[in-house]
């Protein structure tokens, strides 16, 4: 048996030790099932079922398939090494189906072992609602700036209806409920962003209040992305599974919307060490080494880097290993 061999078949059974052949899959999934709730004709409607992967080894994802139509299923990432995250993307079809709708997603794993997993969604997709357009999207919106963007919703159903209210908990934007016309059943929903917004994506889902009894609240997303003067990508550096004592290089890359110079670069952990440059340029690319240390640790570590610009901002990402020692290595 060659090394190469024996270190996948130890990690095959350390995967089988720690959860068990029947369930080791189902373990990787935060949650496996999700509840749409009531939404509206042609409103966007997307869930993702997050994986992460806790096994000192490599998984792959074969394949998914979906039992109904109405729901479209997505591999976010095939191949998810070691704290590594991935997931499942369920797409729900307002636009072409109406009524309550279920659907079951079943995932293939080939690696490290063969095995299958169920995720189920539902909903109840309103054909006497419509949204137009099916999402507030804000899109990519300087950090500090302000922007507003806005839905429709007509109710085209026989029975008295109103909306009565739109409310949800963010710190990213206001909302504001906008009757078109004296008895109307059409509504602007306008979403104002705030200057204060934080940095990253924000997908909020805000819930619209109706005189319905059978189903008096139906959901809206809200999305978009506050883009800050730097950047680091990759966002979420995995460094896999490393040796006891053994360095490992890579690099991150800082960006900016105007020339700059990296400051420092503030670790908590001693293993990180970094190159840094004086430069003043627009793009850095900056060289990192991690040294495991002699026993078997989960890292994982926020590497903040600190700019000249204004009053010092700072970009952040994370870093993350498996430090553990192989059965061929002894």
């Amino acid at each position: 048996m060659t090394r190469a061999t024996l270190i996948v078949v130890s990690l095959t059974f350390a995967v089988a030790a720690e959860a068990g052949a029947q369930n080791w899959a189902s373990n990787v999934f935060k949650v496996r099932n999700h509840d749409f709730g009531n939404v509206a004709r042609n409103a966007k409607a997307e869930f993702v079922f997050e994986i992460e992967n806790p096994y000192a080894t490599d998984l792959h994802i074969a394949g998914v398939r979906a039992s109904c139509g109405c729901t479209t299923p997505k591999i976010l990432k095939s191949d998810i090494t070691t704290y590594e995250t991935g997931g499942i993307q369920a797409v729900y079809h307002t636009d072409r189906f109406q009524g309550r709708r279920n659907a079951t997603l079943t995932v293939t794993f080939d690696r490290p072992m063969f095995a299958e997993v169920q995720l189920t969604v539902k909903g109840n997709i309103r054909g006497d609602i419509a949204i137009n357009p099916g999402v507030i999207a804000f899109g990519s919106v300087d950090h500090g700036q302000t922007s507003e963007k806005k839905a429709q919703v007509r109710y085209r159903g026989v029975r008295a209806w109103n909306l009565v209210d739109v409310c949800g908990e963010n710190d990213y934007f206001d909302l504001e409920l906008i009757p078109l016309g004296t008895n109307s059943n059409v509504f602007d929903i306008v979403a104002r962003l705030k200057p204060d917004a934080p940095f990253g994506f924000f997908n909020e889902q805000v819930t619209l209040v109706t005189s319905d009894p059978n189903a008096s609240q139906f959901s809206l997303q809200v999305e978009g992305r506050i883009v800050p003067p730097v950047s680091i990508s990759p966002a979420a550096l995995y460094l896999g599974v490393i040796q006891p004592n053994q360095t490992i290089s890579k690099k991150i890359v800082v960006r900016g919307k105007q020339p700059f110079r990296i400051v420092s670069i503030n670790p908590n952990d001693e293993r990180f060490a970094y190159e840094l440059s004086d430069e003043v340029k627009a793009i850095h690319i900056v060289p990192i080494s991690f040294t495991a240390g002699d026993k078997r640790s989960k890292v994982v570590e926020t590497i903040e880097v600190l700019t000249d610009i204004g009053e010092g901002v700072t970009a952040t990402c994370q870093a993350a290993a498996a430090v553990m020692e192989s059965v061929a290595s002894k």
